[in-house]
């Protein structure tokens, strides 16, 4: 790989245990040429705060949340997703045939573009955006980092039918792995809203501030499991440790 980072956050408070970015850099050497070419190439570039990023496939958690926590959907509803969907001229696919239809669950285990389309219509533009900003999506984070100081978001400049769309899996808007690491800590730890952050933090400056329920957390930890044991992310199934 030509990079990466890797995050590792408390899910309840928001503390990071461990921040890293790839390639290194030995700070007692004087680097040559580090902005030769574009400076997201440079190894003082810090990828886990500073890069933003189309994640793809794992904002397909976010509508499934909303969708449980406001009851419009449950785990077993089924959604039609025999055939792509054609939104703006734009053809929406899977990546293979999944069959007529699936529950809202073996959308997020086989990860299909379809169905989260159609999870995101039955929810709304409005809905998704306000959600978004809930998890910190869509602004700076807090983290008490010099390099944060100009990182933020980008999104679509209007929450169309199509950018709703495709925002939906994780396409047309962009954000950093601290954003990510944040916004999944909410929707495990019981939806609680939480900050990143490198500070110690106690129980009395930790916000109270519930985004979902603690049921809807707890199917969410279950579908995540599942996409683990069964689903997309097999690989990552080691035994031992219940993983999401």
């Amino acid at each position: 790989a030509k990079g990466g980072s890797v995050v590792l956050m408390d899910t309840k408070t928001g503390e990071i245990i461990s921040l890293v970015s790839f390639p290194k850099f030995n700070p007692n050497l004087r680097p040559r040429n580090l902005f030769k070419s574009d400076p997201s190439n440079s190894p003082i570039f810090n990828r886990a705060v500073q890069g933003i990023y189309e994640l793809g496939s794992v904002f397909k958690i976010f509508p499934v949340a909303l969708g449980l926590e406001t009851e419009l959907i449950k785990t077993d509803t089924k959604f039609n997703t025999h055939n792509p969907i054609r939104i703006s001229g734009r053809k929406i696919s899977d990546h293979k045939y999944f069959g007529p239809n699936l529950t809202v669950e073996d959308i997020i285990i086989k990860s299909s573009n379809i169905g989260t389309v159609r999870i995101t219509q039955k929810i709304g533009s409005d809905n998704l955006k306000k959600f978004y900003r809930d998890l910190g999506l869509l602004n700076s984070t807090t983290l008490e980092l010099p390099e944060i100081k100009g990182t933020k978001p980008q999104q679509p400049k209007k929450w169309k039918n199509l950018e709703t769309a495709t925002a939906s899996y994780g396409h047309g808007i962009a954000v950093s792995p601290i954003h990510l690491a944040t916004a999944y800590s909410i929707l495990v730890n019981g939806g609680f809203k939480i900050n990143p952050t490198i500070l110690k933090k106690t129980k009395k400056n930790i916000q109270i501030d519930q985004i979902i329920s603690e049921n809807t957390s707890k199917e969410i930890r279950l579908i995540l499991e599942k996409v683990v044991t069964k689903g997309t992310a097999r690989e990552s199934h080691f035994g031992g440790y219940g993983v999401g």
